[in-house]
């Protein structure tokens, strides 16, 4: 077998191809071509695939070498199996084979990608005993390790240890420090690491960003706006997780006009909204200050996908892969609306469901019957509950409890769910369920 081949496919990462040509061609395969193969395997995380393949160049009698071991301990990291890692390591030392910091960074990533910090630690330290010396992967896996273990001093320790060897931080290990800091939600420090960042000339990407905006989400807002800001106007282009962590931020420090403010900025840069962006704009509803602003956002971001899925592709179960975000936007405004007493656009709400053939549940008439009583407006409650009946919605015990209570609290005028029954058009069906 041409080990050239070999090595085409696995640097096309064609792992198929490549397993399909090795086993046609088994007995011509020497050292190489089998390493091409487990490098293959590693860049797919397929770890039990690298394992056969070792076991394989053991029965051909090939001893698999350095470099082949290294990729098979990265194989069982990327495929978070980290025993196996573990297993390769102990394997390599039992062979008196001299393994080098490649094959220990690797596992200790994949001890540390499994929290494994104790472990991690204890292989830092049998790294030291072989004489090796630790590099900035090392110290970025420790951050890494510290990060999983929510340990955030233990990161800036090794931080400190790495500088003390004279070694230049990067922006994977800044990285790394950010999401330990974000885990301990210690926001000041977040601030002095990008700091930090700019002394050392070490470029602040994406991923350092968001990082350092969610450890700011506990914090005071305007730090947050500041770092969007400062991403803004950079090289690197926020995505939807800058601006919703930063939303975040102000709408915990009742922020809410700026935070309704960074919802429109985000429907103007045409980014999708996720479930914390639908979150963020249900807040703001809630507080009733500026709500239609933020039933607005909602309202285009189901019809964007009700657009989008007139000509959109389908999912493996048949369903539009925008129809989450339309439900999301559709329930987060009913919320919104039992919250901000908007009794009519709830009403209208449930009509516009329709046509964007989104069905209806007990929550979204509760939420609509809801917002018809705390306004008084019991004949519209009564439609409401009625319209819900004649679809064939049975409601839950809890959702009669909760009608019940807000009646009882508005001081309806002689009604109640009982008498509603009997008033409803000769509907009855579910007067026996009614307390």
């Amino acid at each position: 077998m041409d080990s050239a081949l070999l090595g085409d496919l696995a640097m096309r990462d064609d792992l198929a191809a490549l397993l399909r040509e090795s086993e046609a061609s088994r007995l011509g395969l020497d050292v190489h071509g089998y390493q091409a193969i487990v490098t293959a395997c590693a860049r797919a995380a397929q770890w039990r695939e690298a394992l056969q393949v070792l076991d394989q160049m053991q029965w051909d009698s090939i001893q698999p070498n350095l470099s082949s071991c290294n990729s098979a301990i990265s194989a069982c990291g990327r495929g978070s199996c980290w025993p196996g890692a573990l297993a390769l390591l102990q394997e390599l030392r039992a062979r008196k084979t001299r393994v080098d910091l490649v094959g220990l960074n690797a596992t200790a990533k994949a001890l540390a990608k499994a929290s494994r910090w104790r472990q991690v630690l204890a292989l830092l330290d049998s790294l030291r005993e072989e004489g090796i010396e630790p590099d900035v992967v090392t110290y970025t896996v420790l951050m890494e390790a510290a990060q999983r273990s929510r340990s955030w001093s233990r990161a800036f320790d090794a931080l400190h240890e790495l500088r003390q060897r004279q070694l230049q931080a990067d922006a994977i290990c800044f990285t790394a420090l950010l999401s330990a800091v974000q885990g301990g939600a210690q926001w000041r420090l977040a601030r002095e690491v990008l700091a930090d960042m700019a002394r050392t000339r070490v470029q602040c990407d994406l991923i350092s960003y968001n990082a350092a905006l969610a450890a700011s989400q506990e914090g005071p807002w305007w730090l947050a706006v500041g770092l969007l800001d400062e991403l803004r106007s950079s090289t690197v282009s926020p995505d939807v997780v800058s601006f919703n962590a930063t939303i975040t931020a102000c709408l915990k420090s009742e922020r809410w006009q700026q935070g309704l403010h960074l919802l429109e900025v985000l429907r103007d840069q045409h980014l999708q909204p996720t479930s914390a962006t639908f979150d963020a704009a249900t807040s703001a509803c809630e507080k009733g200050t500026r709500w239609l602003a933020a039933l607005s956002f909602l309202r285009a971001r189901w019809s964007k996908a009700e657009k989008a899925d007139s000509h959109g592709s389908r999912s493996f179960r048949g369903e539009s892969p925008l129809l989450q975000m339309r439900l999301n936007a559709f329930w987060s405004a009913t919320r919104a609306c039992e919250k901000a007493l908007a009794w009519e656009t709830a009403l209208s709400l449930l009509g516009e469901a329709s046509d964007l053939s989104i069905h209806c549940d007990e929550t979204a008439f509760c939420s609509a019957i809801l917002a018809c009583a705390s306004a008084r407006e019991w004949q519209k409650s009564l439609e409401a509950w009625n319209e819900m009946c004649r679809r064939g919605i049975r409601p839950s015990c809890s959702s009669r409890t909760l009608v019940r209570k807000k009646l009882g609290a508005e001081d309806a005028p002689g009604r109640s769910l009982r008498s509603w029954s009997r008033d409803a058009s000769g509907n009855s069906r579910w007067s026996c369920c009614i307390p």
